[in-house]
């Protein structure tokens, strides 16, 4: 439970539902009521918690993917940012930290003109005064930007024209392999889907199609709308009008081109920029005391926990109560971190070695681990 602005909102989970919501109260007893659209984070995310952080709110919880995908596997995403607006309902902004781990910016002259997916004979695209225009008026088209993407943040405004259909594709190949989200931005619904050839010999299917993630929103129907895109490592998160609406964790593809499509439709993208986001100890350019000060400037702490009890406080009639203390993470916990092997996905086997886990996902790939 959180007070804010006087209310007093309390956010949980449903354990068959494994989603946030929240409900809100004038007193801390109750009664507690709700608002029509009181899910706060979609599918696969549960037991979130609020924290301080300064002037501003974050909620932190774990994501847990499904069983399909390698065996019941919780992580922690970043935290996001808590906002009220104006009737009281809650909404969630991207943490404000990502703007730290931004390298390098690239403009709508980096990254066009364009390349068509599919080449469909009637698809056209056009650059003007820091703006891009794509069409497709009978059928599917994507339109990819150009360079290849792992870490990065998407931003840019989107205007729609016509009846047909647009969403985004990142992490894709020249094939078309990777992830797409799909925009209904009259009915307010966004939806997350990896998409390939099925590459197994044995499969009866040409396609490998999985849904990832939907959420609804409310949207005026005019535009134009702001959207956000973020992928970093396994973790994605997709923003309308500054508002988070899908968060989640999935390693399905880790790299590739950047785009839109439309299908049966023109868009129209205001001043799209792609920002690149480091990961900072791989970059090489950050020691271990750069880490640990930039970890203490961050609020990380250790664990909080109980100092040892000096001989005399243990032979007191009435040995104190001791607090638990949480301290700044130092150069040891962090060169631990980075070297423990935990992080890339392994575990410690009966003999000692360490192998491939069924509880956990990595964090970090193989290749970046070794940096």
């Amino acid at each position: 439970m959180i007070e804010i602005a006087g209310r007093y909102y309390l956010i949980g989970s449903i354990r068959e539902d494994v989603k946030v919501r929240y409900w809100v109260a004038d007193d801390p007893m109750g009664p507690f009521g709700n608002f029509f659209d009181n899910t706060l984070l979609p599918q696969g995310n549960y037991a979130a918690r609020p924290s301080r952080d300064g002037d501003k709110c974050l909620v932190w919880c774990f994501f847990s993917k499904p069983v399909t995908t390698g065996g019941p596997q919780q992580l922690l995403p970043p935290p996001k940012e808590l906002e009220v607006v104006d009737d009281g309902r809650l909404r969630l902004r991207s943490f404000h930290g990502f703007d730290k781990l931004v390298s390098e910016a690239l403009d709508i002259d980096d990254l066009t003109p364009v390349d068509p997916m599919l080449g469909q004979l009637d698809a056209e695209d056009e650059v003007r005064g820091g703006r891009c225009w794509m069409g497709s008026p009978h059928g599917f088209e994507a339109f990819l930007f150009h360079g290849e993407f792992n870490d990065f943040r998407m931003r840019t405004k989107l205007e729609l024209r016509g009846r047909g259909k647009c969403g985004l594709v990142f992490r894709t190949d020249d094939e078309g392999h990777g992830y797409y989200i799909s925009m209904d931005m009259i009915k307010g619904l966004v939806q997350l889907r990896a998409w390939g050839e099925a590459r197994s010999l044995l499969s009866r299917q040409a396609f490998s199609f999985r849904p990832l993630q939907s959420a609804h929103f409310i949207s005026d129907r005019v535009g134009p709308w702001e959207l956000r895109l973020i992928a970093y490592g396994p973790y994605l998160e997709f923003s309308v009008n500054d508002y988070v609406l899908l968060s989640l964790v999935d390693d399905t593809f880790n790299k590739g081109r950047v785009g839109f499509y439309c299908e049966s439709a023109e868009i129209l993208l205001q001043a799209p920029i792609i920002e690149e986001l480091f990961r900072l100890y791989a970059t090489g350019n950050w020691s271990l005391s750069d880490l640990a000060r930039y970890a203490a400037a961050q609020g990380m702490t250790t664990v909080p926990m109980r100092r040892r009890r000096t001989r005399e406080e243990m032979l007191a009639d009435e040995p104190p109560e001791i607090e638990k203390t949480a301290r700044p993470l130092t150069e040891n916990h962090i060169s631990r971190i980075l070297t423990n092997p935990f992080y890339t996905g392994r575990t410690i086997g009966e003999d000692g070695t360490y192998i491939q886990s069924t509880s956990h996902s990595a964090l970090v790939d193989d290749h970046t681990f070794t940096l």
